[in-house]
């Protein structure tokens, strides 16, 4: 039976949650440029064979756990977490 709507939201939020976990450092004072975290998190899901959401579903699903984003001098950012596996890119 294939999956209804709400698990394959609950898989999404559980990569989501795993992809900060495993990647990241959460803390309040970090920042990361928006394009570095992104391709963090595609190559992480690639690797795990999971589907990837696309760019702007990742910022709605970052903003929904009380991320923030921003410019700062043209640059788009997010505060509140750092991607700290950046060999994994």
């Amino acid at each position: 039976m294939p999956p209804n709507n709400q698990t394959r939201q609950s898989n999404k939020q559980n990569g989501m949650k795993e992809w900060l976990y495993e990647c990241c450092i959460v803390e309040l004072a970090r920042c990361q440029p928006a394009d570095l975290a992104y391709t963090s998190y595609a190559n992480w899901s690639n690797r795990r064979r999971r589907v990837v959401l696309s760019n702007v579903r990742f910022a709605d699903e970052l903003t929904k756990r009380g991320f923030c984003h921003k410019k700062i001098e043209g640059c788009t950012i997010y505060t509140g977490f750092a991607v700290v596996q950046l060999g994994l890119f």
